[in-house]
């Protein structure tokens, strides 16, 4: 889970998909996609730090790295059905 305590460049170091949460958020981390300010800016600021600067709401950004960086059902794959509602097999379906 990110936290505002953490780094603007731990949060980007071992979850790269933040940046376009960052930059989408405002203008001003449009620099993090610049390598070297990332490098020279990032590693300072902490995550509530970074979002006082550009003047953006730290529990509205917190919210919108950590749902990054949740996994997605990938679009096409059909949900579960619910535990114990299952169909019996027809008689003409054979596993083996």
């Amino acid at each position: 889970m990110i936290s505002a305590t953490m780094s603007v460049a731990e949060v980007l170091a071992a979850h790269p998909q933040t940046l376009e949460v960052f930059v989408g958020q405002h203008q001003a981390f449009e620099r993090l996609r610049n390598p070297l300010l990332r490098k020279m800016f990032a590693r300072l600021v902490s995550v509530e730090q970074a979002a006082a600067i550009a003047g953006v709401d730290v529990t509205q950004l917190l919210a919108a790295l950590n749902a990054a960086d949740r996994p997605q059902a990938h679009p096409c794959a059909a949900p579960a059905p619910p535990a114990g509602d299952t169909e019996p097999a027809p008689d003409w379906y054979d596993p083996g």
